[in-house]
């Protein structure tokens, strides 16, 4: 069985590198990989072998199953670039049957990110060429993602070996103010194998690619000015979100009975096209993001991670490659979790730190 759902997995791959280049575009849909949770965010954002419980449909499906609790809540907040960018997450799942832990899992998953009060500047300047600031109102720009998903344990022949499937809907709405509306939908594959202290996993983001499809509603004052000024007034638009391979491989020892070291190693493989990463090609670029988790006694956690390597110019031809790092801490009871992470979203030495805190309640534990 494994050597089979892997051969699917590079033969899918396969079919990535040779759709038509044409149809490739740029980070579309970009909000759905910030992140989500702060433990694995803490991390480095390397997660795919480990994804578990009401953050599963986001990171891997197949990490639904097993669950190990009767229903599990995530809540997560956190800002970015000096609370520009709100972003939510909310996290749920469960067994398929409450009397049957072991067996399949399901989750629901809402994410929402958002900027509110972007200068609207389109009636700033009068027809006259004189300025009028009283002119200026503003608009919110919000990114809407609700995922729902399924996974279930897999029959094999080696009983020390555990594989888990899943897949997940993912339903996308997009708006910016008055003017403009998009929604799309998308669908994730994924699988986690255990193996002893091993832990591997493979998913496959906009398996199927995600179109999103745009509808625009100007004003005939607006759609004037627009055409003034040289732009095309647009009524409907697509972009097509070309899907993504992720592979990770995480590793659990035990060098004391009440300390365990997890780290783990992803590979991010996107096909949309040349990318600012640390192997890009005009086929596919390569990201690979670590992270290293220590857990003392099971209840407190502490977490570091490296989620980007990237080349920047810093003067005429010279250019540095820049590294990320994330960290972060835990503790946990027996049914709450509280989880901190701190990270760059941008440019680590060009952007101020975001902040992100994560609850989880297992809920039925006492």
């Amino acid at each position: 069985m494994p050597k089979y759902l892997f051969l699917r997995i590079v033969m899918l791959l396969l079919l990535i590198v040779n759709l038509p280049y044409a149809q490739r575009r740029v980070y579309v849909n970009e909000f759905l990989y910030l992140g989500a949770g702060a433990k694995p965010m803490a991390q480095g954002n390397a997660w795919v072998a480990r994804s578990s419980g009401p953050l599963a449909p986001y990171w891997n499906p197949a990490g639904l199953a097993p669950s190990s609790a009767p229903l599990a809540l995530h809540l997560m907040y956190s800002s970015y670039f000096g609370n520009l960018v709100q972003y939510m997450v909310l996290g749920i799942s469960r067994p398929l049957n409450v009397d049957e832990p072991d067996g399949a899992g399901i989750g629901v998953l809402l994410l929402r990110t958002a900027i509110d009060d972007i200068p609207y500047t389109l009636y700033l300047v009068k027809p006259d060429g004189s300025i009028d600031f009283s002119a200026i109102s503003s608009f919110s720009e919000a990114n809407y993602a609700f995922v729902v998903s399924y996974a279930q344990p897999l029959r094999t022949n080696n009983q020390k070996i555990k594989i888990t499937a899943g897949g997940s809907l993912k339903i996308i709405h997009r708006r910016a103010g008055h003017f403009a509306r998009a929604w799309g939908a998308g669908i994730d594959l994924g699988a986690q194998l255990s193996y002893g202290r091993w832990k591997f996993g493979a998913v496959i983001k906009d398996a199927t690619t995600t179109v999103t499809f745009w509808s625009f509603n100007f004003d005939e004052s607006e759609k004037q000015i627009l055409q003034a000024t040289g732009n095309e007034v647009y009524e409907s638009s697509t972009e097509i979100a070309m899907p993504r391979l992720a592979l990770g491989a995480s590793g659990e020892f035990t060098p004391l009975y009440w300390v365990k070291i997890q780290p783990e190693i992803d590979f991010i493989i996107t096909s949309d096209g040349y990318r600012n990463v640390l192997i890009p090609t005009r086929i596919v670029s390569i990201e690979p993001v670590a992270g290293l988790q220590i857990v003392l006694k099971d209840k407190f956690s502490l977490r570091a991670g490296i989620h980007t390597i990237q080349k920047f110019p810093v003067s005429k031809g010279k250019w540095i490659w820049v590294v990320t790092p994330t960290l972060g801490a835990g503790v946990k009871t027996r049914s709450l979790k509280i989880d901190y992470a701190v990270l760059n979203a941008g440019v680590a030495y060009r952007s101020l730190p975001s902040h992100v805190i994560s609850i989880e309640f297992d809920l039925g534990k006492t």
